[in-house]
């Protein structure tokens, strides 16, 4: 049995996705949470994200995967490989100089996002890309939901999904700016 895979292993969802997301997402609830309970019994004086300490937080979480995950398949027995593979027969796929047979092989290619079709798309940072970045930008306009609480001056463009907009909330306190 083996595994291949052009990227680091652990998967989208540990390493590019959902858990990462969820860090990011459940920081901005909790500000949101506690800036709407100011004056209700909380004292929020001075609440805001210091994004860099967040995204260091998220990497402490993401970084060991790849290892941890080649480590768990070396104990099952699953051979790893890193490059891109490719059929050069029927029940034969290469990866680098490597050629492996396999009575079953599944094919798990991914996602990428959507072309859009729209001007200037050179300019826009994928979900992954955002998830790495060092600062966050003093503006975002998100096309798709999802981020609206992160205290920014934010606007999101969602296809059949109407977003509340709270004007009062685009303020932006960036610890470290």
């Amino acid at each position: 049995m083996a595994v291949i895979d052009s990227r680091p292993f652990g998967g989208t969802c540990a390493l590019r996705g959902c858990d990462p997301k969820k860090v990011l997402v459940g920081a901005a609830e909790a500000v949101d949470w506690v800036r709407r309970m100011k004056g209700k019994g909380i004292r929020a004086d001075e609440i805001c994200i210091d994004w860099q300490e967040l995204m260091r937080f998220k990497r402490s979480f993401t970084q060991p995967v790849p290892k941890n995950r080649e480590e768990e398949f070396a104990k099952a027995g699953i051979a790893t490989f890193h490059g891109r593979a490719r059929f050069v027969g029927p029940s034969l796929v290469q990866v680098n100089d490597e050629v492996l047979e396999g009575r079953y092989v599944l094919i798990a290619a991914g996602q990428k996002p959507a072309d859009l079709k729209i001007p200037a798309t050179e300019h826009l940072t994928t979900s992954e890309q955002f998830l790495e970045l060092d600062e966050l930008p003093k503006r975002i306009l998100f096309i798709g939901g999802g981020y609206a609480r992160i205290r920014c001056a934010v606007h999101a463009v969602e296809i059949s999904k109407k977003i509340a907009e709270q004007e009062e909330e685009l303020s932006c306190q960036i610890v470290g700016r």
